[in-house]
C-alpha cells in the first residue's frame, strides 16, 4: 500500500483525486525524452528509438553505468552549436559505436566498439552537431559509414528547441 502524507490520511477519499494530477504531472516530468531517427544505408532504411540528450548534464552522463541497451535504441547528443569536443567510455560497461554527425545530418566520423570503461579520448576528425550512440558492431550490421545520411526529426535541427517530433 503506497505511503500517503499525514495530511491526506486525515481528509476524505475525494481529496485524493486532486493529489493525483500533481502526482502524475511530476511523474511524467521525469520521462525521457525519446526520438526516431532513420539511417539510410546500402542495405535500405533502419529505424532506431534514441533517447535524446540535450542538457549538459544528461550529455555528460550519456550511456553511463548502462548495463543493456536494447537493439535499435541508443541516444542522440544534440549541441547547440558545432563543437569538436571528444567523447569517451568511462564508466560505460557496453561497446559502443559513435557517430559524429553535422548540422545536415551526415557522418563525419565514425568510432566503431569503442572500449567499455576506456578513458581514452575520442577525438573526431570533424566538427559535429549531433552524436548518436547504438551497440557496438551495429553500424558495421546496418551498412552505416562515413558520408552517410542520417534522418534526425525536423525539430532536433533546431537545436536549442526540444526534438519533439511532433
Amino acid at each position: 500500500m503506497p505511503l500517503l502524507p499525514s495530511w491526506l490520511k486525515k481528509r476524505e477519499k475525494n481529496s485524493l483525486l486532486l493529489f493525483l494530477p500533481i502526482l502524475l504531472l511530476v511523474h511524467c516530468s521525469h520521462r525521457t525524452e525519446q526520438v526516431e531517427v532513420l539511417f539510410q544505408s546500402p542495405q535500405g532504411l533502419n529505424f532506431y528509438q534514441l533517447e535524446v540528450a540535450k542538457t549538459g548534464q544528461q550529455r555528460a552522463q550519456g550511456l553511463m553505468f548502462r548495463e543493456k541497451l536494447p537493439s535499435r535504441a541508443g541516444m542522440l547528443f544534440v549541441f547547440p552549436q558545432k563543437t569538436a569536443s571528444p567523447f569517451w567510455m568511462k564508466n560505460t560497461p557496453l561497446s559502443l559505436d559513435i557517430l559524429f554527425i553535422n548540422e545536415r545530418g551526415v557522418i563525419v566520423d565514425l568510432i566503431e566498439r569503442a572500449t567499455p570503461f576506456s578513458e581514452e579520448l575520442l577525438i573526431p576528425k570533424e566538427p559535429y552537431a549531433y552524436v548518436i550512440e547504438i551497440r557496438g558492431g551495429s553500424s558495421l550490421a546496418l551498412g552505416v559509414r562515413v558520408g552517410g545520411q542520417v534522418r534526425l526529426p525536423e525539430a532536433c535541427y533546431q537545436r536549442i528547441a526540444p526534438c519533439d517530433p511532433s
